[in-house]
């Protein structure tokens, strides 16, 4: 493995942030979280910077499509995938800016093919191996 991805995971929900630092996290991916957009912000201008986002657009303080707008002037090639509740989301003009959009429906299997996907594609290493279902993680 030539490096260590870093994932930021942006969501108001502590229970989801935990669960996604729990499935995401490996030796090849380090999860960092951020609870609304100024630790969002703050954690964009850490060393090394975050190399892929996920938002939930339900953040606090801020309209989701605003942090997005700004996640994309501030970091145009940091990739972002939107993990989102409702679907309808999906529809906004902003949302097209994102690199990826996942519902959360309690599937992780397709955020995960995304981080994989969007890491791979983007910083042309080897594909990131994420943790397998939570299922067989625990047998």
């Amino acid at each position: 493995m030539s490096r260590k991805f870093k994932i930021l995971i942006a969501d108001h929900n502590l229970l989801v942030r935990k669960f996604l630092v729990r499935e995401l996290s490996s030796p090849c991916c380090e999860v960092i979280q951020a609870a609304n957009h100024i630790q969002l912000f703050s954690k964009l201008y850490t060393l090394p910077p975050p190399d892929l986002v996920i938002l939930d657009l339900d953040i606090p303080y801020l309209n989701g499509a605003d942090v997005l707008r700004k996640l994309k002037n501030t970091v145009p090639d940091t990739p972002v995938i939107i993990f989102a509740t409702f679907s309808e989301y999906s529809d906004l003009p902003i949302v097209r800016q994102a690199d990826g959009f996942v519902e959360k429906n309690g599937d992780v299997e397709v955020l995960k093919a995304q981080v994989s996907r969007l890491l791979t594609g983007c910083y042309g290493e080897e594909t990131p191996t994420l943790p397998g279902p939570a299922s067989q993680q625990d047998g």
